[in-house]
């Protein structure tokens, strides 16, 4: 052990680096963050992968599906609003998305925002539903 190592609080196998000084201790991984529901006037961005993801033109052929179910609800929606005929567009199961070797998209971050675009698509869904129910006196009331 040298003079300089004593001083300094080092053993003497250390190498040094480029600029002169003791390597850095590895930083630990940030820890992965749990990705919480959107609200409906929140932004959300999906992160590139780091390793494998999905492929992002089949990510994005999937959300624009659901943006446009969801667009039509809407649409069938403010129709019925105004007495005016409507169809419900019909509902899809959501594809497999194939997952890309190298890069992609995140498949946590994609996997929360699709399952919230298919939740909102069944909020508007049920906004049709009507409901039957009978009352204390035996009378149907049709609930919308």
């Amino acid at each position: 052990m040298g003079f300089l190592s004593k001083l300094f609080g080092r053993g003497g196998n250390e190498t040094f680096n480029e600029q002169g000084y003791f390597p850095k201790e590895p930083e630990p991984a940030p820890a992965e963050t749990e990705r919480k529901p959107l609200a409906e006037d929140e932004n959300f961005t999906i992160r590139p992968a780091q390793g494998q993801g999905y492929d992002k033109q089949a990510v994005t052929d999937e959300t624009n599906r659901l943006m446009f179910e969801l667009m039509l609800l809407d649409g069938a929606f403010e129709s019925k609003q105004m007495g005016e005929p409507y169809m419900l567009p019909p509902h899809e199961q959501r594809a497999a998305i194939p997952v890309a070797a190298q890069g992609g998209l995140d498949i946590g971050d994609t996997d929360v925002y699709l399952s919230q675009l298919e939740k909102w698509i069944a909020e508007a869904r049920a906004r049709f539903l009507v409901r039957i129910r009978r009352n204390a006196y035996g009378i149907f009331i049709m609930a919308v």
